[in-house]
This record gives structure tokens, sequence and C-alpha cells, in this order.
């Protein structure tokens, strides 16, 4: 209920406004690949999604609350969509937290009282990194770049290993380490012995 009629109010406006502006994430470049020289990059989006897959698969081997560190990494991002993605040098000149918290806010506006203010409460929580939830939601960010950063590396740009190697050392969960060196020891594309055999395709 959101008015003092005991009414729900329609927020159809504001979603819809909402949803269009989280459309954004799908047009906004990942920018830390290009300062290692680096002509490739994926979208916000796109790391969110396996980030999301990722977290799910950490909190549930962590005990955590997956429901939690899904919502964390649907929502973390979602600042992006009027900064930009900031590179570590950029970060460095920026106030990237309190720029992030304002849009938050007024993000909030446009949800539901109710929901507008779990996505704040789980945005500050991930940001904080205190709760196992949020350190599994964390790692997943984190873990997430790692592995696109090797596979952008595999295919021609050593530079990138060092955004691997960086992002290794952060990693707070068990399960999240036990993932990075299973990515790092990994020399088998993921596609290996899944191809039909050539003598078939003729």
């Amino acid at each position: 209920m959101d008015n003092e009629n005991g009414r729900e109010t329609d927020h159809s406006t504001e979603l819809a406004r909402f949803f269009s502006e989280a459309g954004m994430l799908k047009r906004t470049k990942r920018t830390g690949y290009a300062v290692h020289g680096s002509g490739q990059a994926d979208t916000v989006a796109e790391h969110s999604y396996r980030a999301m897959l990722m977290g799910y698969i950490i909190a549930l081997q962590e005990g955590a609350d997956t429901t939690k560190v899904l919502k964390m990494l649907l929502f973390h991002d979602l600042p992006e969509t009027r900064l930009g993605d900031l590179h570590k040098i950029a970060a460095k000149y920026v106030d990237k937290d309190s720029a992030e918290k304002q849009i938050a806010q007024e993000q909030a506006h446009l949800l539901p009282d109710a929901l507008g203010q779990e996505f704040l409460v789980l945005l500050d929580e991930f940001n904080t990194a205190l709760t196992l939830e949020a350190k599994c939601a964390k790692d997943a960010d984190k873990l997430e770049l790692a592995f696109q950063a090797k596979e952008f590396a595999d295919t021609g740009n050593p530079q990138l290993l060092d955004i691997v190697e960086r992002t290794g050392t952060v990693l707070k969960t068990k399960t999240a380490q036990r993932l990075y060196a299973a990515m790092l020891s990994s020399r088998a594309p993921w596609w290996a012995g899944l191809k039909k055999p050539v003598e078939e395709s003729y």
C-alpha cells in the first residue's frame, strides 16, 4: 500500500522509465579493458548476467541467502546507467561512491516505496561488504571480471592478465578462491570435446 487511503499506487509510468533506463546497461561498455590496450569489451549488462550465475553458486556453497545475493547482483550496477563504468584510473579522481549514492536515491523514487527502500538497503549492504551475502556478491562481481579478462587475454592481449592477477588477490570466500584457481589451471576451452567430428560434418 503506497497511499494514505490504503490503495496501491499505480507506478507503471515510473517503472516503464526505470526499465528503459536499465536498458542503458546493454549499451554501456566496461572500460577497464581499454586501459590495458584491448579493443574488446563486454557491456555492463553482460557482466551482470554472469555475475548473477556465479553469485548464486557461490552463495549456495557458502551457505548464504541466495535470494539476497541475487538481488544484490541484480541491482548493483544500476547507477552505471548514468555514471558509466569507471575504470580504476578514473575512479581515482571521481568520488564514485558519492555519485552512485545520489543516483541510486533518484532511481529508488521510480520504484514502489518498499522496493525502492529495499534497493537502497541492498546497495548499501553490497558496498559495505560486511555480511556473508555481500561478500558472496562482491566475489561474484570480481570473479566474473577475472573470467572475462582472462578470456580476452587468451585471444591475444596478455596485458589483461594484470586484471586477472589483481582480482585474484581480493576474493574473500573459499568458493570463489577455488573457482579462481580452477579458472587459472584450465587449459582447454569450455567447448573441448563438444564439437561434432569433422568427418561427420560432410
